[in-house]
């Protein structure tokens, strides 16, 4: 495991050398398995925390304005269902190998910019339909996540230093 990986459209690299565990793998696991499970593009375990981490160029079937056209309110369902499968299915990975650390949850977007009312219209859309309110539950013993949140790659990567993201040259 080198730690530096590409996502699969090749456009951009993370370097998650600095981290306690990390894969990109997840998807090959669960084929090898017979079972397509939706999964994040990489996993990084720090000192306090899992990051599952998405990657999405910002066109890459993105609805542009926030979803709000009537053309893209499919598009904004559809792409909120994906993230929070991708989330459900990384988590299903992450309490079967008894890693038990909170989550935050991450969706990187390959944009320099992103305003910020759009950006919330989005995290609320998605948040939503994770699991913070069943974790409230007496008999939820785990923290099952912590945050989501929509960085683009400059705010990924103030906010990381650790864990530089950075696009790859198309020459």
């Amino acid at each position: 495991m080198s730690g530096i990986y590409t996502d699969e459209n090749r456009k951009v690299q993370i370097d998650l050398r600095q981290a306690i565990y990390s894969t990109d793998a997840l998807h090959e696991k669960y084929v090898t398995i017979g079972n397509i499970i939706s999964d994040v593009d990489w996993i990084a375990e720090t000192s306090d925390a899992i990051l599952l981490i998405e990657y999405k160029g910002y066109y890459d079937g993105l609805p542009r304005g926030g979803g709000d056209k009537e053309g893209d309110k499919d598009k904004k369902a559809a792409l909120c269902l994906e993230l929070q499968r991708k989330y459900y299915g990384s988590a299903f990975y992450l309490l079967a190998c008894g890693k038990n650390k909170p989550v935050d949850y991450i969706w990187v977007l390959g944009t320099p910019s992103l305003d910020s009312y759009i950006k919330s219209k989005w995290v609320a859309s998605i948040t939503k339909n994770l699991p913070f309110n069943l974790q409230r539950l007496p008999e939820i013993a785990l923290c099952l996540i912590r945050n989501f949140k929509i960085l683009t790659i400059t705010e990924w990567n103030q906010k990381y230093p650790s864990f530089p993201l950075t696009m790859i040259s198309q020459t």
